[in-house]
Order: structure tokens, then C-alpha cells, then sequence
């Protein structure tokens, strides 16, 4: 938001206060927001709120008709303010501080910038009674402003940009309405305007001419009746007191100030919400990318993986070859010959066989190889999820709504949810499918899996299903919340196929919440009791079909 505290934008807040808070009485002042402040007016019955804004980037004071206080996070200030009338609001003659001066005293706002914005109570003598913020004046001082009166055009040195003399001079145009002078100026001139432009570069008949119609600018921003609210390229509203042939994105034009940085706010608040959601989505992309590219770097890095299942295997060989193999190993290695006659140190578990240690070998290897394979299988998913990602991250650039930013969301979380799918599949102990967009079915494999399955894997309000009177896989279907009727029964159809009814016409099927599962002590693997168990009939289903 810009110029929501510039000289002419306060200007014409305080001559707006003057008019609409003619007699009116203060009856409540509070602050229920950091770094805001509300006073409370009220007359004949109807109640006006001037509301200052003191945070450092957007300080600003306006009229926001009633105000609803908050019930239990209000505090209460200035209460020797309560009860006193309006009188008038006037602003410094060349500084943006406001006076609201009061029956019996007035309310001092100083709008600055960053740590220097305040507000003080001040008595009829001008003694600071309280303040609101931190500042380096406390109650008795007497409040006297420094301030410094702002510099002639023409005490600037020649070589000063032109742009940053007309800012800063006593004119109090600030850099837009600098800029936009310059812009009309150098355009009614036939001229192109550039921010390098020195005094020095432009002729002294030339510096008269535009320093009277930046005079003109300056009258018609003071007399104005009429307000207006543009965009520029980053988004950002701009407050204006005229309208500004640089900015295009006209947004709204009206007769109130206070309208316009209400507005204003409201709109800045969007635009900090879309920022940070973009600022968020392209974050999660960019760990996805990171993300991807070390597992693709790992699945291409196959040499890595060959030497490690080489490895396990000669040393599972070369511990069988051992004389003494059904033997305890009481040492952390074992000093092995291999078949080029090099002695080769075996790393070992102490206290079991060279035949144990050459098992656990073998089967290191056995699950190298397996993870091998599925890593192969996963790479092609892999690189069309980069691919995609990828795409996804250029497009953030021409993102310019929520909506946008919505829909690529949607976009992202589609795309991850794939491959944590697919990995699921991959990776998991169990058999895994896919029921819907928002469940997974799991089933387990044999007896022993089934256990796993229902003890470990499984949580309590997880819907449990197995073939009725029947062997077969218990299945577990997860995902977001209680499944609909329809998802159990693809779940039951599947389940019922992992059974020996498989080649049944139609089978029924058991389910119940996980909680009401019970394994009885002692009982062979795979074998449950069953509470509050429901029946549906299914067809088998082959969901490799």
C-alpha cells in the first residue's frame, strides 16, 4: 500500500474528520489489535470510529463508521479522553502529524514510519498525559515536535537527480507524485522522462516552467474532492489524491479518503494472503524437486547398489567356506580367504555361526536386489513427476490470483499424492490398492503377514475385512475418515478374492472396525475373534484385472 500516509493523503483524512465528527463526544477509546488504535465518537445515536494504524509499513488514520469492540481482548486507553467533544483535526503545516483537538484536550498522531509513529494524549497545555506505543516522550513531558522544514528545489546541488529534488523539496510531493509531474511534464515537452535525469540535464527556463505546473499538481492534490486507487505491476494499491497517467489499473475512484484506504487495506490484506500462499506453494515444489532429483541420483547411481549386493554375497560364501562354520564367532570380524588367495576381513555378529552370519548375508542381499528392482520400476514415474513439477514451477510466475494459485495447488497435490501412491505400492510389506482417490485397501499376504497386518500396521477406527468361514488376507482399508458404503464393498470384493473363495459367484465378507479385533493368546498366526462383526455378499474381484 502506498501514500496511505503521505502529506496529501493525510490532509484530506484529518479535513474529512472535521466535517463528519463536527460535535460528536468521545465514548470509548481501545485497542484490540497490535499496533491500532479506536476512538469511539458518537452523536445523536450515531457512532463513528477513527481508527489509527501504526504499524510500521501501512501507518494510516481513517473513518470506518461503527466499530464492534471485542469482548475479552480489548484494552482500554486514554480514558481522561472519555466524555470530551470534537472540536476540529488539523494537520502540521509541512510534517505528517495530525492534532485532534478536543474540549478539554487533544490526541497527537505521529505518522512517520517505523518506530517513530506515535500517539499521545496531550493536555490544553500541551503536557503528554499518556501515549500509545513506546516512545521516547512519557506523561509530563511537554510536547514540542522536531521538526524540520523541508528544503527549496533550488537549494538542491546540480547533480542532484531531479526526481529526488522534486520528491524531497517543500513542495511535498513524495516520489510518485514526483514521478507523475515529471511524466506529464517531459511528455508535454515531447520528451521521454528517465530517473537518471539531473537538475543539471535540464535547461533553466525549463526548471521554472516545471517547478510552476509541479506548483499546479500540488494545488489540485490539496483541493481535491475526489480520490482514487490504483495497482501497480507488484500488486500493490497506491492512494491517490489525483489520477496518475503512470499507474493504468484504475480500481476505484470516490469522494472519500477514508473510503479508499479502507479499500486500501482490505485489499492488502489479499494480497499478503495470495503472496504467502505463493510464497508457500513454491516452496513445497522446490523441496519436491530437491526431493526427487536425490532419489533419481541414487536410482542412477547403480554401481552403488551392484557393489553392496556383491559384497553381502562373497561374504555370505566366504563364511560358509569356513571350517569351523557351525561354531560361535566370539570376535566382531573374521579373517576370510577368498578364491585369489587375499585375505579378506569379514565384519560378523558376535556369539552365532558363521552359518547365521552368512544368512543374515544373503538375505541383505535378497533385499538389495528387491529394492533395486522396485527402484527401477519407480524411476519412470519419477521423471515424469520432476517433469511436472518442473512445469508447475515455471507456472507460478504467471500466477496472478488466488484462484491460480488455487488450481495449481490442487495441481501439486495430485502429482505427490501419485507417486506417494505409487511408492506405497512399491514399498510396501503388504499388497496395496487403490480404492479411490481418498482410500487404500491393504491386504496381507500370508499368515504371519495377516498378523502384522492387524497387530502393528492397522489403527483402531481402520475398517477390518476378511472372507467369511473362509482362509484368506485380512484387509485394512485406510484413508480420510469412515469409508462410504460403496468403498467397502470394492474393499470386501477384494478381499474376497484374496481367499479360497475366490472362484466363488459371490462370497460373504466380514468387516468391522480394527478395534473390535481380537487375538486370543496362543492362537495360530492369522487366526482373530471378531466383535460386532457386519456381513456383506460380494463378487470376488481381481484387481490386477
Amino acid at each position: 500500500m502506498y501514500l496511505h500516509r503521505h502529506y496529501y493523503t493525510l490532509f484530506h483524512c484529518a479535513a474529512e474528520c472535521s466535517i463528519i465528527l463536527k460535535n460528536h463526544i468521545i465514548t470509548d477509546i481501545y485497542s484490540q489489535e497490535k499496533n491500532t488504535l479506536i476512538i469511539q465518537f458518537e452523536y445523536h445515536g450515531i457512532i463513528q470510529a477513527l481508527e489509527f494504524s501504526m504499524n510500521s509499513g501501512n501507518s494510516c488514520i481513517y473513518l470506518k463508521g461503527n466499530s464492534h469492540k471485542a469482548k475479552y481482548n480489548a484494552v482500554s486507553m486514554f480514558p481522561e479522553l472519555i466524555g470530551m467533544q470534537f472540536i476540529d483535526c488539523t494537520i502540521h503545516p509541512f510534517d505528517r502529524i495530525i492534532r485532534i483537538s478536543l474540549t478539554g484536550g487533544s490526541i497527537v498522531a505521529m505518522f512517520y514510519g517505523g518506530a517513530s509513529n506515535a500517539i499521545y494524549s496531550v493536555s490544553k497545555d500541551d503536557m503528554i498525559l499518556s501515549t500509545f506505543k513506546k516512545t521516547t516522550l512519557t506523561h509530563g513531558d511537554s510536547f514540542i515536535p522536531e521538526t524540520m522544514p523541508p528544503k527549496s528545489f533550488t537549494s538542491f546541488p546540480p547533480d542532484t537527480p531531479i526526481v529526488d529534488a522534486l520528491s524531497s523539496c517543500s513542495l511535498l510531493l513524495g516520489p510518485i507524485y514526483a514521478k507523475e509531474v515529471l511524466c506529464r511534464f517531459f511528455e508535454k515537452k515531447g520528451k521521454r522522462f528517465t530517473d537518471s535525469l539531473t537538475i543539471f540535464d535540464v535547461h533553466s527556463n525549463d526548471i521554472d516552467e516545471l517547478l510552476l505546473y509541479a506548483l499546479q499538481i500540488r494545488d489540485l492534490a490539496l483541493i481535491s474532492n475526489q480520490f482514487y486507487l490504483y495497482r501497480n505491476a507488484e500488486h500493490q494499491s497506491i492512494i491517490s489524491c489525483i489520477e496518475l497517467e503512470q499507474y493504468p489499473e484504475l480500481l476505484w475512484k470516490g469522494e472519500s479518503i477514508s473510503e479508499a484506504i479502507r479499500r486500501a487495506k482490505g485489499l492488502e490484506i489479499k494480497s499478503n494472503s495470495f503472496l504467502k500462499s505463493k510464497e508457500n506453494i513454491e516452496k513445497k515444489i522446490g523441496l519436491s524437486i530437491e526431493k526427487i532429483q536425490r532419489s533419481l541420483s541414487q536410482i542412477t547411481d547403480q554401481s552403488k547398489s551392484a557393489d553392496r549386493i556383491a559384497k553381502a554375497i562373497l561374504y555370505g560364501n566366504l563364511l560358509l567356506e569356513q571350517t569351523y562354520k557351525s561354531h560361535n564367532i566370539v570376535t566382531d570380524t573374521l579373517q576370510c580367504v577368498d578364491n585369489e588367495g587375499q585375505y579378506v576381513s569379514v565384519p560378523v555378529i558376535k556369539n552365532k555361526t558363521c552359518i547365521e552370519n552368512a544368512e543374515l548375508y544373503f538375505e541383505k542381499a535378497r533385499k538389495n536386489k528387491i529394492k533395486e528392482k522396485i527402484n527401477q520400476q519407480k524411476y519412470p514415474q519419477l521423471l515424469q513427476t520432476l517433469e511436472n513439477l518442473l512445469i508447475l514451477k515455471k507456472d507460478i510466475s504467471t500466477c496472478n490470483t488466488s484462484k491460480q494459485i488455487e488450481s495449481l495447488n490442487s495441481k501439486y497435490s495430485s502429482i505427490v499424492v501419485g507417486i506417494q501412491k505409487t511408492q506405497t505400492q512399491h514399498d510396501s510389506p503388504y499388497r496395496v490398492f487403490e480404492l479411490s482417490e481418498d482410500f487404500i485397501v491393504y491386504l496381507g499376504k500370508n499368515a504371519e503377514n495377516n498378523d502384522q497386518l492387524t497387530k502393528q500396521f492397522a489403527k483402531p477406527n481402520d475398517i477390518w475385512l476378511h472372507a467369511r468361514g473362509v482362509s484368506g488376507s485380512h484387509a485394512i482399508i485406510k484413508g480420510k475418515g469412515i469409508p462410504p458404503k460403496h468403498i467397502i464393498e470394492k474393499a470386501a470384493a477384494i478381499a474376497a478374492y484374496y481367499s479360497q473363495s475366490r472362484n466363488a459367484s459371490y462370497t460373504p465378507v466380514s468387516y468391522t472396525f480394527k478395534k473390535y479385533i481380537r487375538k486370543k493368546k496362543g492362537s495360530h498366526p492369522g487366526a482373530v475373534m471378531m466383535e460386532r462383526e457386519e456381513v456383506i455378499m460380494v463378487k470376488p474381484y481381481n484387481p490386477n484385472d
